[in-house]
């Protein structure tokens, strides 16, 4: 898996230069390549992530990455854990909640979360301490 702001320039890297340039552990297999993105699948832990890169409405690029499971949703930790490894420990990720108006369920146990590529969409919620 890619560091989100390699993301767009992967087509013509393989697997293993994938593996070797990010050391990506060999218990996350790809599953799938498409041209925005790739799904991995880790057995030890029953995760499943997709991961896409694309320009949204707002004109920016954003990192997307979901992650499910067969038969429940992904605990806290499995979040913490995706999103260190795919996003980045020292990068911002947020979970949106949409209005009920706005949700699809296309998965009942997945749950996403977003990377702006381009700078924090947020306002500084720490006023300046560094702790939320």
């Amino acid at each position: 898996m890619l560091r989100p702001e390699k993301l767009m320039n992967t087509a013509s890297q393989t697997i293993s230069e994938r593996i070797k340039r990010w050391g990506m552990n060999n218990k996350w297999v790809e599953i799938e390549r498409r041209i925005d993105g790739s799904a991995w699948f880790n057995k030890a832990l029953g995760l499943y992530v997709i991961e896409s890169c694309a320009t949204e409405k707002d004109g920016k690029k954003w990192y997307h990455v979901s992650l499910s499971r067969k038969s429940r949703l992904p605990s806290y930790e499995d979040m913490k854990l995706v999103k260190d490894h795919f996003i980045g420990k020292q990068n911002q990720a947020i979970q949106v909640f949409a209005p009920e108006s706005e949700h699809v369920n296309i998965h009942p146990y997945c749950l996403h979360l977003w990377h702006c590529l381009e700078g924090s969409p947020l306002p500084d919620f720490t006023n300046g301490s560094g702790s939320i």
